[in-house]
């Protein structure tokens, strides 16, 4: 019983630094310079632009080329990494993958129609930008529903809550004959 006893105080003696709490703040750190971040402030507003620098006091946001934002860490609520494309960026492309695929297809229709109806060609090619832009405004409407990937890096610990106040102490008997 006693060397088990012994070896197990030993094995915690040993591996207490890995049971230590590490500083949440110090996530921010890995994130690399130049990447968007997007920083969630106590009062409710949001900064957002490329991350420029680390400290143990705050982090430094490049907004511009020549407009940094400095976020004291005492401000900061929360801390995204984002990624990947903007809204208006992936409904630019999903619009025009969309407007040439259909275009793209009416083509072939049109090409491969063996006889029937002849139209004349600027009737065709209305049709085929009408169709393309409506294919494409689709597309690009649901592409812009798909949000930004945001990941959170940093939460800051909520705010300590008052104590709720201590409920009246005197008895409802007493309270009714007030």
């Amino acid at each position: 019983m006693r060397t088990t006893l012994r070896v197990f105080l030993a094995w915690a003696l040993v591996c207490q630094p890995g049971f230590s709490q590490t500083d949440p703040w110090e996530r921010v750190k890995l994130i690399e310079n130049g990447k968007t971040v997007s920083v969630k402030l106590a009062s409710g507003k949001t900064v957002r632009g490329k991350m420029d620098e680390w400290r143990p006091d705050g982090l430094v946001v490049r907004q511009e080329a020549d407009k940094t934002v400095t976020v004291a860490r005492a401000d900061a609520a929360k801390v995204y990494l984002v990624s990947g494309m903007s809204r208006g960026r992936r409904a630019t492309w999903a619009f025009g993958i969309g407007a040439a695929a259909m275009a793209g297809l009416i083509g072939v229709a049109v090409a491969s129609d063996s006889g029937g109806r002849r139209e004349s060609t600027g009737a065709i090619i209305a049709e085929t930008i009408v169709l393309g832009l409506f294919v494409g405004g689709v597309a690009a409407g649901i592409a812009a529903l798909i949000p930004q990937h945001k990941e959170l890096i940093f939460s800051a610990a909520p705010p300590a809550r008052k104590p709720a106040a201590a409920p009246d102490a005197t008895p409802a008997a007493q309270r009714a004959g007030r």
